[in-house]
């Protein structure tokens, strides 16, 4: 038969196309009626066919068969089935009884209104004077992934055992405890703020026909999540070939010599070696300005001291000759070289001509470019390698824009097109500041300039320059593994930059390894490149990749391989059997000791999954509970929420190598960093309350304050619903074992302390939502099946017992730390009370004084105190615990502390209000009633507390009775 007559639907074609793969868009409020016909030769069907033909219409019309694709996420849904044509009109009545008879609905369903599980407290302590992470790592346990080679089937109905399966549906009902949003990511200019904020992206919530959903993607991956980490499954949704890259310091690179990405005649990428220059470097001065130079005085600089005095005077001299010979080269290319040739130049394929010399005496092997011509009298040949006005420092300015060029803020393709290469619109230095080296302090040019309330510190003065090799140079093989770090390099440099102006970003010739590129490489045995970088100051990557990475023990020296995803990948490094595991990968996927329980359950690439998410929708078709009202009212459109750019995750913090402060061995085989677990975001829902407070308007015309957030090329503004919004979504499941069921009810509902996180801006408190089980429905394979109760507090115990944890020992998981360390990332803390949750920042600002990554990572030596640093022990420790604080605010301290007496305090809402002595009132919650047993207060006890400013205001916290 035609593939298009059945597949394609009455004006769903496109002209001139196969297929329209737009979805119809159907919903309970607006189904999609679809009326068919199809043609059967019921004469030549045997019985038992019929029978299998009708059994299968039934599941269709019961809803456990999805229409077209994507099923497993809710798509083609079906609600209602029947068939309104028994026979055709010209036979006769006896034939009826020939054609499909679906037999009758046979399902038993049960209500339910509570949770059916609470075990041990999961509360950990915590205190409102720490900082804590958005997210924290469950580690696995040591032991084995439990895998199963004999795979349930789909058709048969009975287990390897004979027991019977379950297919049924569960109806759930999700509530957000906090702000929600899920991205409707088809318009990116929702709000239409593009035109006054170039380049910033801006959403609506998710919709289906107008009507905010949650897709049964997100749902899916969220409880597929707890599952595996209730029952130490694989990790399914892992990039096992990812190399780690990591930033190395500039005297890490003296082994590196300079060269040229060629092709050899079969094709293949190899490197030439360029001109040796024995530990010299050639620098090609741009940037320095030589009127800002003159203008560095000798006298706004001394100090008194004869020593100190002369190297600022020598570096006032270094200034000026650099910046003489920076104007010198600017006005050479540009009289010199057409346009065209000028971009062929800072692309690295135009050789130049140039002379050279120290600018200091001091330091000879620091050289300084001059461009002649060619001819001139000790004029050597060369390549620019340029990478562009990359050294920028960021920072937020209270000050409007200044000194920023409006020929910068061109669209990528724009610049990509014309001006990244273009000479004329380079930065010039503008500005002076005191340089720290050797703790003393040089006048040093540099360019600056304040952009949509950020300033921008560029400092960079020179590019390099690779001199051209005499004579046939040497050639050096390129093996595919040296290619691929290379490559990952790249990557992580343009995903690890913010989003900052172009003019600032790294140029780079080709977005992977391409012939033609100048890059540093590191020699290895018989003419093999051990290791090539794209710039001197640059990232390694690790020489392991990710699937290697696990968390190694006595039972696993070498690391939990069984922890590698079952869709089964080669990892391995070897050159010569790389095609033919190309070619042979379809037979190795699956992997040898079968799928563990999460794979089995929700499928991999080689087992369908057994069980399905449907779209959430508003409970009841109610209206959706906005968290921001619109300005305007616009029924269509509610209020906007822009996000601030929080530091990112490094996972190079997370995964620390522990030998990475003392030494980095190129080529060699770092076994210290390990993955540390699977990632979950605690919850803080009131995190979000002081986002909002701290919005930008745009329609005031007060000075925006240092901590509002302005929509910029790097945030994002969305549009959030509240909390309090109930939306009901189903979970269909077939051939499922009871203890399958009964972890999967568990890893949907959880407990009444316990929440999942769902959507986007999880680290910035959203996405707190729970989950209650309020209907399941199991079919029946027998009509006498049909009286039988459903239990669904024993289902949920069946799939602790095969875990190993009796229903007895549910209060005591001290057996199953991982099981008890999950409960307390799942915890959902009580209302009014805060903690301070971010992640650290790069660095150490002034206006907190609270360190950053950089600051935590630098270790002290003799010369060099550091109490902030922690070492990568220490760090992965508190990644490890949940709610372990990263640092204690230095505002907190005992000068905050307060004496006062108790105005109210109601014992069943665990909270009240203390009369400080300064006439302020605080708001106490039983959590911070630091007092033995029975945590409460009585009216007019005088207390002493420590003071702190919360989501809300003033709060107590470390109250104790003052005796």
């Amino acid at each position: 038969m035609d593939h298009v007559a059945i597949d394609r639907f009455t004006g769903g074609g496109v002209d001139k196309m196969k297929f329209d793969d737009y979805p119809l868009a159907g919903s309970p409020v607006q189904p999609l009626i679809l009326k068919g016909r199809f043609w059967i030769k019921l004469e030549e069907m045997s019985g038992d066919d019929k029978k299998a033909l009708e059994t299968a219409l039934a599941d269709f019309r019961d809803g456990l068969i999805s229409l077209g694709g994507l099923g497993a996420i809710g798509y083609g849904r079906i609600g209602c089935f029947e068939l309104i044509e028994k026979h055709e009109q010209n036979k006769e009545p006896e034939d009826t009884k020939k054609w499909l008879n679906l037999p009758l609905k046979n399902w038993t369903d049960s209500f339910f209104q509570k949770r059916s599980i609470c075990m041990e407290n999961a509360v950990r302590k915590f205190t409102a004077d720490a900082i804590y992470h958005p997210h924290y790592f469950l580690k696995p346990p040591d032991k084995e992934v439990k895998r199963e080679t004999e795979l349930v089937s789909h058709a048969k109905k009975k287990d390897k055992k004979g027991e019977a399966l379950l297919t049924g549906k569960i109806r759930c009902r999700l509530t957000a405890k906090g702000p929600l949003f899920i991205p409707d990511t088809e318009d990116e200019n929702y709000f239409s703020m593009q035109e006054t904020y170039k380049e910033h992206k801006n959403y609506r919530f998710f919709r289906t026909n107008k009507r905010p959903a949650i897709p049964g993607s997100s749902l899916r991956g969220m409880i597929s999540s707890v599952y595996e980490a209730l029952t130490n499954s694989c990790f399914r949704v892992f990039d096992q070939q990812k190399h780690i890259s990591r930033s190395a310091k500039p005297e890490k690179f003296k082994k590196f010599h300079q060269g040229r990405v060629k092709k050899d005649e079969n094709g293949n990428l190899i490197i030439h070696k360029m001109k040796d220059i024995n530990q010299n470097t050639y620098r090609l001065p741009l940037y320095d300005n030589k009127a800002l130079t003159e203008s560095i005085l000798f006298k706004d600089y001394k100090t008194g001291n004869d020593n100190i005095d002369r190297k600022i005077d020598t570096a006032i001299k270094v200034n000026k000759n650099i910046a003489a010979v920076a104007e010198h080269n600017r006005k050479f290319l540009k009289e010199k070289y057409s346009d065209e040739e000028r971009k062929e130049i800072l692309k690295g394929k135009k050789e130049i001509w140039f002379t050279s010399e120290p600018p200091n005496p001091d330091y000879a092997k620091d050289k300084i470019v001059k461009l002649v011509s060619q001819g001139t009298a000790g004029a050597i040949s060369g390549f620019v390698k340029f990478t562009g006005p990359s050294m920028v420092n960021v920072d937020k300015k209270d000050s409007k824009d200044s000194d920023f060029d409006s020929k910068w803020d061109v669209s990528e393709d724009e610049w990509n097109s014309s001006a990244k290469w273009d000479i004329d619109i380079l930065p010039l230095h503008n500005d002076t500041d005191k340089w720290k080296s050797q703790k003393k302090e040089y006048p040093r040019p540099l360019f600056v300039c304040v952009k949509d309330s950020v300033e921008y510190k560029m400092i960079k003065r020179c590019e390099n320059v690779f001199l051209k090799p005499e004579g046939k140079p040497v050639e050096y093989t390129l093996p595919d593994r040296v290619r691929k770090e290379y490559n990952e390099i790249l990557k992580d440099n343009r995903d690890n930059t913010e989003k900052i102006p172009l003019v600032f970003k790294n140029r780079t010739l080709h977005n992977k390894l391409s012939e033609g590129d100048l890059v540093y490489f590191i020699s290895g045995m018989d003419g093999i490149s051990a290791k090539i970088v794209p710039v001197r100051v640059s990232r390694m990557v690790d020489d392991k990749p990710m699937g290697k990475r696990f968390p190694s023990s006595d039972l696993f020296p070498n690391g939990n391989d069984s922890l590698r995803p079952c869709h089964h990948i080669c990892i391995e490094d070897c050159e010569k059997c790389a095609d033919i595991c190309d070619h042979v990968k379809d037979y190795f996927s699956p992997h040898p000791k079968g799928l563990c329980p999460a794979c089995h359950l929700f499928g991999t690439t080689y087992y369908k999954g057994r069980v399905s998410f449907g779209i959430a929708w508003l409970k009841n078709n109610r209206p959706a509970a906005w968290y921001i009202k619109s300005e305007d009212n616009d029924p269509l459109k509610r209020g906007r929420l822009t996000l601030p750019l929080l530091e990112r995750p490094r996972p190079t913090w997370s995964m620390p190598d522990k030998n990475h402060d003392t030494r980095y061995e190129f080529g060699g085989d770092d076994k210290s960093s390990e993955i540390p677990g699977r990632k979950f975001y605690i919850h803080h829902p009131w995190s979000v309350d002081k986002i909002k407070k701290n919005q930008f308007n745009d329609k005031s015309d007060n000075k925006p304050r240092t901590d509002d957030i302005k929509p910029n090329k790097n945030n994002r503004t969305i549009e959030p619903l509240g909390k309090g919004n109930d939306f009901d979504f189903e979970v269909r499941f077939d051939n499922l074992r009871e203890w399958e069921l009964g972890l999967l009810l568990y890893s949907l509902e959880l407990e009444d302390s316990l929440a999942h996180k769902l959507g986007m801006a999880k680290a910035y408190g959203m996405g707190s939502v729970q989950i209650m089980v309020e209907e399941l429905s199991l079919k029946n394979e027998r009509k006498e099946d049909s009286d039988k109760q459903i239990n669904k507090t024993a289902l949920i115990e069946k799939g602790f017992e095969h875990l190993g944890i009796d229903k007895s020992n549910l209060s005591d998981l001290s057996r199953f730390p991982h099981i008890a360390k999950l409960r307390e990332l799942l915890w959902l803390p009580p209302e009014d009370i805060c903690a301070n949750v971010r992640y650290p920042a790069l660095k150490k600002k002034d206006k907190d004084d609270i360190p950053g990554y950089i600051d935590f990572a630098r270790k002290p030596d003799s010369k060099t105190k550091n109490s902030f640093y922690l070492s990568p022990e220490k760090r992965l420790a508190i990644l490890q615990v949940p709610w372990e604080s990263w640092y204690y605010d230095t505002k907190f301290t005992d000068t905050n502390i307060m004496s006062g007496a108790v105005k109210w305090f109601d014992n069943k809402k665990k909270y009240g209000f203390i009369a400080g002595d300064d006439g302020q009132d605080f708001f106490v919650h039983s959590t911070g009633i630091a007092i033995e047993g029975f945590k409460s207060l009585q009216e007019g006890q005088r207390v002493k507390f420590k003071k702190i400013i919360a989501h809300k205001g003033p709060q107590a916290i470390n109250v104790e009775i003052d005796k």
